[in-house]
């Protein structure tokens, strides 16, 4: 197994009770087809007034013999459904192996069309 860590970085302070946190790392090396989730975790979240998050996420070895990319959303209702006033990454994250310090950047979801 191998480690990712760091912290998410949301694009302004806020508060969350029983926050929903997801990281996943995909493999998203065919670009024409959905990508494969290679290992996630998820962990409920309170605090108030934060902008950075820790993670840590346990990765098998095996899914670095592909292109890997890390995902994070944050469900502010703690739901397993993405919606208006979330957070997601709207920058790739490629991952090439273990990794600690990495910054996510994630931005509040004002508008959505599910």
């Amino acid at each position: 197994m191998a480690e990712i860590s760091g912290i998410i970085c949301l694009d302004r302070p806020d508060d969350f009770s029983d926050a929903r946190v997801i990281v996943s790392l995909d493999d998203v090396t065919n670009v024409d087809a959905a990508a494969r989730q290679c290992a996630h975790t998820s962990f409920l979240f309170t605090a108030t007034g934060m902008q950075t998050i820790p993670f840590r996420l346990d990765v098998p070895a095996s899914a670095f013999v592909r292109r890997c990319a890390l995902s994070v959303e944050i469900h502010r209702d703690g739901s397993w459904e993405l919606q208006r006033g979330d957070y997601r990454n709207i920058e790739a994250y490629p991952v090439s192996g273990a990794c600690s310090g990495l910054v996510v950047k994630v931005r509040r979801i004002d508008t959505f069309t599910p």
